[in-house]
């Protein structure tokens, strides 16, 4: 058993790290197999090595990302191809996941805010006067050496207590980029180019409930959809289900297996997830940078 089980080791390494294994591995794997049994061994230290941050790793470099997005989208809006795909937020993890495939090209305001639906809709409703009101701007200490600030009004009125995590508005600078991102949302919403806005929004805010007033507000726009997804806690079991269904656009509840860390999932398949969402459309090359 001793001999066989150190073969097995080598080919699980090899197999799924590419490498040899190290000292402590072999042995910790030889242990597996001597103490469970070859079989029930076997597929133990196999799931120990798949949910590994290396295996992972590996699996996200050797990924090919343009393949996957060369799947047969359908979806128009209006008789025409998305143009411009824009984040509502709630936090960074829309942009993130977007701009790791390729599905994103220039910034807009919510892209890396934590925010809320309810903030969301008082920003757009209001042409974005409030958000860029630099009296209600209080700079932060910085966070692992990142810049924050927080917006008093939307920490008053609607809980968001940290509402720059990545920039401080009170500087000029970075002043000047929320401006720029205001005016390009406000040119792109003003065109009449296709736009798809996504929303990803934690289980601490109730997008199910405020989705009728986001909907409502993109069918104003014109030519326009909304993809909202509710995160629900993994429990275990991956399952996207579909709550509604519109001509401008759909919500959907999405249980991933892993727990989403700000910047997407550590599960390739969560984040595969929720690009097949968004390829459901017919994505124009111009909005996508793969």
């Amino acid at each position: 058993m001793a001999g066989t089980a150190l073969e097995a080791a080598y080919a699980i390494y090899q197999s799924l790290l590419r490498r040899d294994p190290d000292p402590n591995g072999v042995n910790g794997v030889v242990h597996t197999l001597t103490v469970n049994g070859l079989g029930p061994g076997l597929e133990t230290a196999i799931t120990s090595m798949v949910a590994s941050e290396e295996y992972k790793s590996i699996i996200h470099s050797e990924f090919d990302y343009a393949l996957a997005l060369r799947e047969k989208p359908g979806r128009v809006i209006d008789g025409k191809e998305v143009s411009h795909i824009i984040s509502l937020g709630t936090h960074c993890q829309t942009s993130s996941i977007l701009k790791k495939y390729g599905l994103k090209i220039e910034s807009y305001p919510f892209d890396w805010l934590f925010n809320s639906p309810s903030a969301i809709l008082h920003s757009v409703n209001d042409d974005f006067a409030t958000f860029l009101d630099q009296s209600q701007y209080k700079s932060l200490p910085p966070y692992e050496g990142e810049p924050r600030a927080q917006h008093n009004y939307y920490l008053k009125n609607h809980g968001v207590e940290v509402f720059f995590p990545h920039r401080d508005p009170t500087t000029n600078t970075d002043y000047a980029f929320f401006q720029r991102c205001v005016h390009r949302f406000r040119a792109a919403i003003g065109s009449d180019t296709a736009k798809l806005f996504v929303i990803i929004s934690r289980e601490e805010h109730d997008l199910v409930n405020r989705f009728d007033e986001l909907h409502d507000w993109v069918r104003k726009i014109g030519h326009a959809n909304i993809l909202a997804i509710q995160l629900r806690e993994p429990n275990g079991n991956r399952a996207i289900r579909k709550l509604k269904v519109s001509d401008c656009g759909d919500l959907y509840e999405f249980t991933p297996i892993s727990t989403e860390a700000g910047v997407g999932f550590p599960d390739l398949l969560d984040d595969l997830s929720v690009v097949q969402l968004v390829m459901q459309y017919k994505i124009a090359s111009s909005a996508r940078s793969v």
